[in-house]
């Protein structure tokens, strides 16, 4: 069960990681965002969640961590 769940959520945020640096799903950086130190691959995925280079590379890391696990 515990292993099922680690594998499940691990390759869930895989792919929110990646889709991060895909720029069709990553909208760029727009008007009304505040803005911040690392603006690289700032904006917000599928236009609801905001998100940047930083945030994508922990998403892998932790899918990873999880689908490792």
């Amino acid at each position: 069960m515990i292993r099922t769940f680690a594998l499940v959520f691990g390759i869930i945020y895989l792919l929110v990681g990646v889709l991060g640096f895909i720029p069709g799903v990553n909208q760029q950086h727009m008007a009304d965002m505040p803005s911040i130190a690392v603006d690289s691959f700032y904006g917000r995925l599928m236009g609801i969640f905001p998100v940047n280079i930083l945030n994508n590379i922990v998403h892998i890391l932790i899918g990873a961590w999880g689908v490792l696990s």
